[in-house]
């Protein structure tokens, strides 16, 4: 279905919703800039803005912004342009896969239809909200590929439990999660360093490296930004001078980190915006990248996103 666009009639009615004093989040993101329309750009331009936001008392809505885009792929395929509006009042839909799972008879069959869900579309975390006589069961059941990607499993009044109530008990587990692999990435970037390696850091050396298309994961320290000047023939960016190092051309003003985003997206390598270990990655000019080494046995932690919930009743 394609998306509807906004007339003044829906920015009234947006205008007079009764929010109670709660902010409200509101996203625009440009998605006709370079014509693509690539739901995977699109999802990393999104990811880098959503990185910008203060996170005091919207991380409830951050997820729900990136829960409608993740399960309506058709609003990146086929809108030029996004403007999301979430605000903690008003009605809240949980995140999606959202399974109930009352008996332990049942467990089995739930954790089947997960694991297809996620041959489909691979999760990157998974937290599972149980009964405690149901959680050695939903333990036994999962498959080894649902346990790799599992950050945990709480207890809660799930008949009482509103889907704040229900972020609020989980935040804890995905940040953690989050955290962890921030970690793992960062030291494998010190490590590469130390050694001379496949790692890069600061603007000018990571976007030279995304142009080379050497990328393999790219780091971005969530809320920075970046002018460089762009070549408007070849495309090539930096920020350190004022004419294109290949044919001279004058550079003209572009935002850096989307500029970054778009190639690294255009290569397939994973984009992470760093929340947590913030310090880690400021030192090092608060943009980095891991470089491909093929003969290199390194592993490269996947970045984390939004969780499915699995809720056992």
């Amino acid at each position: 279905m394609a998306p509807e666009a906004i007339g003044a009639g829906t920015l009234t009615q947006l205008a007079k919703l009764p929010t109670g004093g709660c902010p409200v989040l509101s996203v625009y993101l440009d998605l006709d800039g370079d014509g693509s329309h690539d739901v995977a750009r699109g999802a990393a331009k999104l990811e880098v803005l959503l990185g910008r936001v203060g996170q005091d008392g919207a991380n409830l809505d951050i997820a729900r912004v990136r829960d409608l885009v993740r399960t309506n792929p058709a609003l990146m395929r086929e809108a030029r342009g996004l403007a999301i509006f979430s605000s903690a009042r008003w009605s809240v839909q949980a995140p999606h896969p959202l399974v109930r799972m009352k008996s332990p008879h049942t467990v089995r069959g739930v954790t089947e239809r997960l694991l297809r869900a996620h041959r489909r579309r691979p999760f990157t975390q998974l937290v599972i909200v149980a009964r405690g006589e149901l959680r050695a069961v939903i333990e036994d059941s999962l498959d080894e590929q649902l346990k790799a990607v599992q950050v945990g499993i709480i207890a809660i009044d799930l008949e009482n439990a509103s889907p704040v109530e229900l972020s609020r008990v989980a935040t804890p587990l995905i940040e953690g999660a989050e955290r962890a692999r921030e970690r793992a990435l960062l030291v494998a970037l010190d490590q590469s360093l130390e050694v001379g390696g496949a790692a890069v850091v600061g603007p000018d050396d990571v976007l030279a490296a995304l142009e080379q298309r050497r990328v393999e994961v790219l780091l971005i320290l969530q809320g920075s930004g970046f002018i460089a000047g762009g070549c408007p023939r070849c495309g090539c960016a930096s920020t350190t001078s004022g004419r294109c190092k290949l044919d001279g051309a004058s550079l003209a003003s572009v935002d850096a980190i989307e500029h970054a985003v778009g190639l690294a997206s255009d290569q397939a390598a994973k984009i992470v915006v760093v929340r947590h270990e913030r310090a880690d990655l400021a030192v090092h000019g608060s943009i980095a990248a891991l470089l491909s080494a093929p003969c290199s046995q390194r592993a490269v932690p996947s970045p984390a996103s939004v969780s499915p919930l699995v809720r056992a009743q």
